[in-house]
């Protein structure tokens, strides 16, 4: 029978009490490390290498073995997330796309989430955005918006009403062009216009993670730009794929056995093919379950999220953790 591993991701983790951001989601520091402690209580904890190795015949990992990994490369990494994992020897795996390192961008995704975070009603947000889409129909070709936001038929777990709209519409519905122009008006006006400044404050830079690695932290490929990879044409995404390995290059990570954060967790078997044809060893989803090192799916593991889990050392072992413990039936 495979190897069980319990996959956790992040993404934001910051001291909450002085974030000028306080409507970003993401995971207060403090609460952080209660949940290290909770983990410490039921789990093993296992480095990137140990999981790859198992899933090539090599040591078997515990039933109760946890893999702790961070998305997106943000500043908050650096600053909250690896003195901690430092102090109490553990790996964290840190899955980046490159262009912000490299070109001192902002993420669409990103821009998305802190115009978000700015908006306090959502639905004048969106009524904002439908105006944008009719006024630059011309320009663009685009439909009618109300086309466009009835196409949205997809339900989230992290997500929904007006918001998941916004963020369809934004991410992946609108034609790129359009897209990238009405997100880049509303990051200026809401936010900043400075965004390379903004990238900066928010993105770790090369010279981080090459401190982070050379304290035993891994890092992975996120993308180059964290688009949607099933959308992509095969072209644009290898090209993606080529150009995000370079950021691993710069840091001295080993491009011959990397790891993959499908961005958004949107994959497809062209996806994880081409990516194995590019040397990737292991790539995580979004799916919220125990993952199975079965060699077949290495690359399609599921993974959850921190809110699955209870963020103080004192909780009771949930159904998650109680599925993995030594002596359980699985």
């Amino acid at each position: 029978m495979p190897d069980c591993l319990t996959i956790v991701m992040y993404h934001y983790i910051r001291d909450y009490r002085s974030t000028p951001y306080p409507g970003i989601k993401g995971l207060d520091a403090r609460d952080f490390a209660s949940q290290l402690d909770y983990f410490s209580k039921y789990y093993v904890f296992v480095t990137l290498e140990e999981c790859i190795g198992a899933m090539d015949g090599g040591q078997r990992l515990p039933s109760n073995a946890l893999l702790l990994t961070f998305d997106d490369g943000y500043v908050d990494h650096y600053e909250h997330v690896f003195p901690l994992l430092r102090m109490r020897g553990l790996q964290g795996t840190f899955f980046v796309s490159a262009a912000p390192s490299m070109n001192k961008t902002v993420l669409e995704v990103n821009k998305i989430h802190h115009i978000l975070a700015v908006s306090p009603d959502p639905s004048l947000l969106l009524k904002r955005i439908l105006a944008l889409i009719a006024e630059k129909r011309g320009t663009f070709g685009l439909e009618d918006p109300l086309t466009y936001a009835a196409s949205v038929t997809e339900t989230s777990r992290y997500n929904s009403g007006d918001v998941l709209i916004i963020k369809h519409l934004l991410q992946r519905i609108l034609p790129p062009p359009a897209r990238k122009a009405i997100t880049g008006e509303l990051f200026a006006d809401l936010v900043t216009s400075d965004e390379r400044g903004f990238s900066e404050r928010l993105y770790l830079n090369v010279d981080q993670m090459r401190d982070m690695a050379l304290y035993g932290m891994a890092f992975g490929h996120h993308g180059f730009s964290h688009e949607w990879l099933p959308f992509m044409s095969r072209k644009d995404r290898e090209e993606d794929l080529i150009k995000g390995l370079e950021i691993l290059h710069r840091i001295g990570v080993r491009t011959d056995a990397w790891a993959i954060s499908y961005p958004y967790g949107a994959h497809d078997t062209s996806c994880a093919e081409l990516a194995r044809a590019h040397g990737c060893a292991l790539g995580v989803t979004i799916t919220a379950a125990v993952a199975r090192l079965d060699p077949e799916q290495r690359l399609v593991l599921p993974r959850f999220d921190t809110n699955d889990f209870p963020r103080t050392a004192d909780a009771p072992p949930n159904e998650w953790t109680l599925q993995v413990q030594p002596g359980s039936s699985r």
